[in-house]
């Protein structure tokens, strides 16, 4: 994760300063009032800085696959692993009741709100992850523009996921070196590991049915 001091911070300050100048209630006492205005100050303070944690939806679907992947690498089994793990590589906020979106803090007029990465072109958090940010323009310069792509790159969406896979990328190798031995100094392509599961999967259903018989 970014360790860099979050530059929305001094600009609370100044506006709590400011409000404290205003004789401005707090948030606290706002809070208090029956039928305060919290919630407006709230929104209007989301409009300001952005959310500080990644969209709930986001999060639950990168967490699902995270939890998968953590009880195949518990089994030893690489295939299984590595579909999960390239599930999370590719995971970008599209949208819907399963993927969630991202904050875009320059959309509606500059004022912020959440955006859905569109499904044209697949992983847009994993090129700028993986690739300078002229190449992911390069790539992406259908898409999206250089300032929407620093914009995304800002998100807390983008940051949760560049935390996860950073963390994850290292279990994936070390499960790797595991099951193939020091040589495995490379992962399987996605499909790879999709078709060995797949193979997998259906020779476990065989012996099964081999063993109620």
């Amino acid at each position: 994760m970014d360790s860099a001091p979050d530059p929305h911070n001094s600009q609370l300050e100044d506006y709590e300063a400011k409000r404290s100048k205003k004789g401005t209630p707090t948030e606290f006492s706002a809070n208090q009032k029956p039928g305060g205005d919290a919630k407006k100050r709230s929104k209007a303070l989301t409009g300001m800085t952005g959310p500080s944690i990644p969209d709930e939806i986001y999060v639950g679907f990168v967490t699902k696959h995270l939890k998968l992947f953590n009880t195949h690498k518990l089994n030893a089994d690489e295939n299984a692993a590595g579909v999960q793990y390239f599930k999370i590589v590719y995971a970008d906020p599209t949208g819907g009741k399963t993927r969630g979106r991202y904050w875009s803090a320059i959309a509606n007029g500059n004022r912020g709100a959440y955006k859905a990465l569109g499904k044209e072109k697949r992983g847009v958090f994993y090129r700028l992850a993986n690739y300078s940010l002229e190449t992911a323009v390069i790539q992406l310069k259908d898409y999206y523009t250089v300032g929407e792509l620093n914009d995304i790159k800002a998100s807390p969406e983008y940051k949760f996921y560049k935390m996860t896979v950073d963390k994850l990328t290292p279990d994936m190798f070390q499960l790797a070196v595991l099951v193939r031995g020091a040589s495995a100094t490379t992962l399987h392509t996605e499909k790879v590991y999709a078709k060995n599961a797949s193979r997998a999967e259906k020779e476990l259903r065989r012996r099964l049915r081999v063993k109620r018989l």
